[in-house]
């Protein structure tokens, strides 16, 4: 399959508690899985489009990490790894490319203190296996 055509069929989920302290659900392979990144960044909504073989994520989060390098990245980390799991299930032949903007839902305006923006390249290494390699913009 082509990037472009995986990016446009792609259905892609969070999978988290249904409230704040309740019990993390079974990790899915496929989702986001919020046990795998820090409980400031659990998803208060995500939206996502695409421009041929790239795709854009938009994701606010309840809160924002005091380390946000560290956390954004495994935030990255595993938006990338759910993608990578949707890639090698469906055999994409091609580089994805994934832009990632993270913002707090207590984000006023345009500070750029809770705002993180990066780049997740999926690399097929074989038809049925990806690498995912991130870069902070």
């Amino acid at each position: 399959m082509k990037a472009k055509d995986f990016i446009e069929k792609l259905s892609l989920n969070t999978n988290g508690p249904a409230y704040r302290g309740a019990e993390q659900p079974k990790e899915i392979p496929t989702s986001i899985n919020e046990s795998n990144f820090c409980d400031e960044l659990r998803c208060k909504s995500m939206s996502y489009n695409n421009d041929d073989d790239t795709l854009y994520i938009d994701w606010v989060s309840y809160e924002w990490p005091d380390d946000e390098f560290e956390e954004c990245s495994r935030l990255f980390a595993e938006i990338g790894r759910a993608i990578k799991e949707n890639a090698d299930l469906c055999k994409v032949e091609d580089e994805i490319k994934v832009y990632i903007i993270v913002d707090s839902n207590n984000n006023v305006g345009d500070d750029d203190d809770q705002h993180f923006e990066g780049t997740v390249h999926i690399i097929p290494e074989t038809s049925d296996k990806h690498s995912v390699f991130i870069w902070k913009d």
